[in-house]
């Protein structure tokens, strides 16, 4: 008994040290603390109890520290002195525990449980001052100061976390100039104290880097049945719109014979490499004389130049921009959804209507606060890949040129397949590949773009739907659509032609569908 209750006394001290030394550190939400008036008057309670207070002061304990209502009814109702002072000092043993981990004091000496602060304070200071560090501290730590990066106090979770960030970059395989940047700034931020505002704004910036994707690609779905496939796809989704389907047919043709080129160099380029391999190894298994090593470096250089000229050879993949011009409800977008699906892509949504701001588009510079990349290089980081479908929706209702920049002259770099193989987006400064990207822009009219973008881009225009092909549409596609919308089925909802002429010659006489979806179940 007298072993467990000086346990009791030395775990009610040092519990006592610890609240007043988080009264001292940055509190955060939730965190405990003590007055030192109120510490001293504990102390001296603790200290004047004797073992045949044992009881009392494990009820009174277990009244201070953090539990449950039942944790602390169990020991109220313990009538044997010895089961509640076990119990408290659980209880004690775990608040320490939790306090401990709380504000990262990794060591402590029970020596100086019961020492005055003002005391630990003058001893530290005469410790420090022989370059022996403080009681219970590494040296150079004062409570409530926080550590220097890269001393003794360094936060193993912020070593953790730089840690993680390292091998994200590592993942995202940069492209040599971007490397050579997220070196740089990565050896600025391990020397940088994480408390200065810098800190965030660099990590934040390495962040986006590795979230960028600098070479990962979808791969495109071009086998045998790939036009027949896309052809299919597009008429499920869409009827008439001959001209346009044409056009992106004739884009997935090109693509594939790029691609079936491109195949066909790169076996000749594994053969070729593969003979100089054989060549080079049986040069080093050989002992040849003077006039055979010429003869082989020769061969060699010759090799490594047809090689190159191979590899010159290869097709650049320049994807079109594609002007989608038609009055609303014509199905622009959706025909772009199904060039993504028929193409395997994935697929994102950029809306430039009321975009004013040229920053929108290229991003903020990083000595603003809270700077951001543009809507591009943010789409990029959604999709995860280098070669989605972009959609920039109402690109007609760009902002003209104002103090905020000219967004619609921003377009221009991103849409200029002479250019955008190298877009520069003003937050991550380097050099982005959009060349890639399949870009296919809608428009109402073409009367408010500026000709230099306008001449950037393939216009396709999409006329209104004749009554024919609103029939049509209404019975294959808006019809079934709304009837599964309103939780009903086919065999409740019947409509014959005649209710379905009355409606498009009455109610719908816009060029597009967009006024059927309201009038389809009345």
């Amino acid at each position: 008994m007298e072993g467990l209750f000086a346990h009791l006394k030395q775990l009610s001290r040092e519990l006592l040290t610890l609240l007043r030394l988080t009264s001292l550190l940055p509190r955060g939400p939730g965190s405990s603390g003590i007055s030192p008036i109120l510490a001293r008057r504990l102390e001296l309670f603790i200290a004047k109890k004797d073992i045949h207070d044992a009881g009392l002061l494990a009820d009174f304990m277990s009244n201070v520290v953090e539990a449950t209502l039942e944790e602390k009814l169990q020991i109220l109702a313990a009538l044997d002195i010895k089961t509640r002072v076990e119990k408290a000092i659980d209880l004690l043993t775990r608040q320490v525990g939790n306090i401990k981990s709380n504000v990262k004091i990794t060591s402590f000496q029970t020596s100086t449980a019961n020492l005055d602060l003002d005391q630990m304070s003058k001893i530290n200071k005469e410790r420090a001052r022989r370059g022996m560090g403080g009681l219970g501290f590494p040296p150079g730590f004062m409570p409530g100061m926080p550590s220097m990066a890269g001393g003794p106090g360094d936060d193993s979770q912020e070593t953790n976390e730089i840690d993680e960030l390292k091998q994200k970059l590592d993942a995202a395989k940069l492209t040599p100039e971007a490397a050579r940047v997220a070196e740089r700034e990565m050896k600025r931020l391990v020397k940088m104290n994480p408390q200065q505002a810098e800190y965030s704004v660099i990590r934040t910036y390495l962040e986006t880097l590795a979230e960028i994707p600098w070479s990962a690609m979808t791969e495109d779905r071009l086998g045998v049945e790939t036009l027949k496939r896309a052809r299919k796809q597009l008429d499920d989704d869409h009827y008439g719109l001959e001209k346009v389907k044409k056009r992106l047919l004739e884009y997935l043709a090109v693509l594939k014979l790029k691609q079936t080129i491109n195949d066909g160099i790169n076996a000749e380029i594994a053969k070729a490499e593969q003979e100089v391999a054989m060549a080079r190894k049986k040069q080093s298994e050989s002992e040849l004389n003077q006039k055979d090593e010429s003869r082989t470096d020769e061969r060699s250089s010759l090799d490594s130049a047809k090689i190159q000229i191979l590899k010159s050879k290869q097709m650049v993949d320049k994807s079109p921009i594609l002007l989608l011009v038609g009055p609303p409800g014509v199905g622009k977008t959706s025909l772009a959804k199904s060039v993504a699906t028929a193409l395997g892509r994935k697929f994102h949504r950029i809306s430039l209507g009321g975009v004013r701001d040229e920053a929108e588009i290229r991003g903020h510079r990083r000595t603003y606060v809270a700077a951001m990349p543009g809507l591009i290089v943010s789409g990029l980081k959604k999709v995860g890949v280098a070669n989605p479908v972009f959609l920039l929706d109402e690109i007609d209702k760009v902002g003209m040129s104002s103090h905020h920049g000219d967004p619609s002259a921003a377009m221009l770099e991103v849409l200029d397949p002479e250019q955008n193989h190298s877009f520069n987006d003003h937050y991550v400064n380097i050099p982005i590949d959009l060349s890639k990207v399949l870009f296919i822009a809608t428009a109402n009219n073409l009367d408010t773009i500026p000709p230099p973008l306008l001449d950037r881009m393939e216009t396709i225009t999409l006329a209104g739907y004749t009554t024919l092909e609103k029939r049509h549409i209404a019975v294959d596609h808006l019809i079934p659509k709304q009837i599964q919308a309103n939780g009903l089925t086919e065999d409740l909802v019947k409509f014959n032609d005649a209710v379905v002429s009355k409606i498009i010659e009455s109610y719908t006489r816009e060029s597009g569908m967009n006024s059927y979806h309201g009038l389809v179940i009345p």
